[in-house]
């Protein structure tokens, strides 16, 4: 008797074993992005092989390729897997702006045209970019470097005149106030003015410096104040438009 309840005690530990989370392991859900750009949300490390990483998701097991890994991260933490099938943790990047603004992030990618660093804000789970521009410094895994946009560059021409005129001329070029002229346009007395006296809460993906618009107030401050003005001047225009028209269909 006490053989066989030794051999279903065994039995017992042994599939425990198999079945059970890898102590070293965190506990916590994570992401697993894989070096094709596919993630996996929300699974949770379980067991290292020679060739393959298995993890629970939604209460099922699921296998992911070693080779196929690029990292693992976590809210806090960023993992690799070294060659020797440990899983280790990555020093936190930073980007250090201009204005001493510390991003804690994971850099993804660094572009020279334009030049912009891509990441990925691990806190607010989106990813981001930050013009070179306004970037004093930042760190990759743990390497130190110093932010040198090209010369000539369009972001350059921020480190060489003044952030309020570089808004207000970015304002004027790439703000589109066709919907305030459309609104001012239907809307006449009764919308027009109010169009016109709300200032753009926004910036146009086509600007090359909108990341300026987020981290430079003095480059928000002018922009915003040229676009208001262009706005007020397209809701104005809209309603000089409406009433000509009234005055035509009347007389």
């Amino acid at each position: 008797m006490k053989k066989y309840l030794l051999i279903i005690i065994l039995t017992v530990l042994f599939i425990n074993a198999s079945f059970s989370q890898n102590t070293g392991f965190p506990s916590e859900k994570m992401t697993i992005r894989l070096i094709s750009g596919k993630e996996i949300k929300d699974a949770r490390l379980w067991q290292l092989y020679a060739d393959r990483l298995e993890y629970e998701q939604a209460g099922s097991l699921h296998d992911a390729m070693v080779a196929s890994i690029e990292q693992i991260e976590a809210d806090e933490a960023v993992y690799q897997i070294d060659s020797n099938m440990k899983l280790q943790k990555l020093p936190e990047d930073l980007i250090i702006t201009n204005e001493q603004d510390t991003i804690r992030c994971l850099i993804k990618e660094i572009r020279n045209d334009p030049p912009r660093i891509f990441y990925h804000d691990r806190k607010n789970k989106v990813s981001k970019h930050v013009s070179l521009s306004i970037v004093k410094k930042y760190s990759q895994h743990a390497m130190e470097y110093t932010a040198s946009p090209q010369p000539g560059s369009v972001e350059n021409a921020a480190d060489t005149c003044d952030y309020n005129k570089l808004g207000r001329d970015d304002a004027k070029k790439y703000y589109d106030g066709t919907g305030a002229f459309i609104g001012g346009l239907f809307g006449v007395f009764f919308l027009g003015p109010i169009i016109a006296a709300i200032p753009p809460q926004n910036v146009s993906d086509r600007n090359p410096h909108a990341d300026l618009y987020y981290n430079n107030n003095v480059y928000r401050s002018g922009y915003r104040k040229a676009a208001h003005t262009k706005k007020a001047g397209n809701a104005l225009g809209g309603m000089g438009t409406a009433l000509l028209f009234l005055l035509v269909v009347a007389f």
